[in-house]
């Protein structure tokens, strides 16, 4: 009996060992796999980071046109009534000559 004890647990071991060269490879390249898409993933973050980081100064370079243009604005109401108040002066004073 002891002979059927050592072959039952033979084959047993040899059947742990056959469900093992299964699951290792696979669960290696299941491994492998999640470390390249979390690799993708990181870069991914990264570009869309360094885009965001170029939109925020691209929104800030926007804001500091805008308010150029505001100022300019000012500046050209400004003008526009100096040489409206000229223009009347001229007028006013080529008509009493």
């Amino acid at each position: 009996m002891a002979t059927t004890t050592s072959v039952g647990s033979t084959s047993v071991v040899e059947l742990g060992l056959k469900i093992l060269f299964v699951v290792v490879p696979a669960t290696c390249a299941w491994v492998i796999k999640l470390e390249v898409m979390n690799a993708q993933q990181d870069l991914e973050i990264q570009q869309v980071k360094a885009e965001m980081q170029e939109s925020k100064l691209q929104e800030k370079d926007i804001t500091d046109i805008k308010i150029q243009i505001g100022m300019l604005q000012v500046k050209q109401d400004a003008l526009s009534a100096k040489i409206d108040k000229l223009y009347s002066v001229l007028i006013e004073g080529g008509g009493s000559r």
